[in-house]
């Protein structure tokens, strides 16, 4: 899924109808802020949001996934093309948050093991040290990551 296709569609879409982001806002009962976000590629519709939004800009939910107009003789190819991408982000995700829960899991083992063995003070520092480090650093690229992944 390319969130920023999607979200320029969504702004051309818009803008076709001549809305502002705040009338497109208020008839999704949302801040024109979420709107601008989306124009802007930084997040995605919310689910619930979809079918209205398509209904509103009166395109269909495979145009709103590929972030273009799609003609019915490209339709079965756009839909498998936008059914593969959202398959592929589900997986991506799911391997994305196995290995980052698994470098959380090593980042705490790392910051408790110093106490459980005999190490020197100058080792035994430099592991936890390095414990919080991996535990700051895969935390920080969960939660930017999930600031912009299309499906939880």
């Amino acid at each position: 899924m390319n969130q920023i296709k999607i979200g320029k569609f969504i702004a051309e879409c818009r803008k076709k109808k001549d809305m502002t982001q705040s009338q497109l806002a208020g008839k999704l009962n949302i801040t024109d802020k979420a709107v601008s976000k989306w124009e802007t590629g930084k997040s995605i519709p919310d689910v619930s949001l979809f079918s209205d939004l398509c209904s509103i800009l009166e395109i269909s939910l495979n145009e709103l996934f590929a972030g273009e107009y799609i003609d019915d003789a490209n339709i079965k190819q756009k839909s498998d093309e936008v059914l593969l991408a959202v398959l592929m982000s589900k997986r991506n995700h799911f391997s994305f948050q196995f290995i980052t829960s698994v470098l959380l899991g090593g980042s705490i083992g790392l910051i408790i093991f110093p106490s459980q063995v005999q190490l020197n003070t100058l080792s035994s520092v430099a592991i936890r040290i390095f414990g919080i480090f991996l535990f700051i650093v895969t935390t920080y690229v969960r939660i930017k990551k999930d600031e912009t992944r299309f499906f939880s």
